[in-house]
C-alpha cells in the first residue's frame, strides 16, 4: 500500500495587537517587576499604536533597567521616555504590504471555497 502525505502550508495573517490587547500586556509584563503604583496602561497603550509585542516587551525590559539604575521603581515618566525613543519595529509602509497581502489571500479563501461546477 503506498500514502503519500500532503502538506498543507496555510499562512495566516496576524496583526498589530489593539488597543486593549497593548494594555494588557503592559499589565503582563510589568506585573512581575517593580513599578510604581498608577501607571495608566490606557496612555501605554495609547502611545504604542502600531508595536508588536516584542516591542512592547523591549520597552518594559529597557525600562526596568533604567529604573534599577536609578534604584527606583519602573515609573510613567521612565515608560513614556523609553517610548519616546523606541521606534515601532514595523514601519507604516511595511504595515501596508502586510495588510494588502492579507487582502489577497482573503479573496484567494474565498475562492478556493467555492464549490466546482462540471468536470
Amino acid at each position: 500500500m503506498f500514502c503519500k502525505l500532503v502538506y498543507s502550508y496555510q499562512k495566516y495573517y496576524i496583526g498589530t495587537p489593539d488597543f486593549k490587547a497593548r494594555s494588557l500586556m503592559f499589565e503582563l509584563y510589568l506585573k512581575s517587576r517593580p513599578y510604581d503604583f498608577g501607571l495608566d496602561y490606557e496612555k501605554l497603550a495609547q502611545l504604542t499604536e502600531n508595536y508588536v509585542s516584542a516591542d512592547l516587551e523591549m520597552i518594559v525590559n529597557d525600562a526596568s533597567r533604567i529604573a534599577l539604575r536609578q534604584k527606583s521603581r519602573i515609573t510613567m515618566v521612565i515608560l513614556e521616555d523609553v517610548i519616546s525613543k523606541t521606534k515601532p519595529s514595523l514601519t507604516k509602509s511595511e504595515l501596508d504590504k502586510y495588510l494588502r497581502i492579507k487582502a489577497a489571500m482573503a479573496c484567494e479563501q474565498i475562492q478556493q471555497s467555492r464549490r466546482r461546477i462540471g468536470f
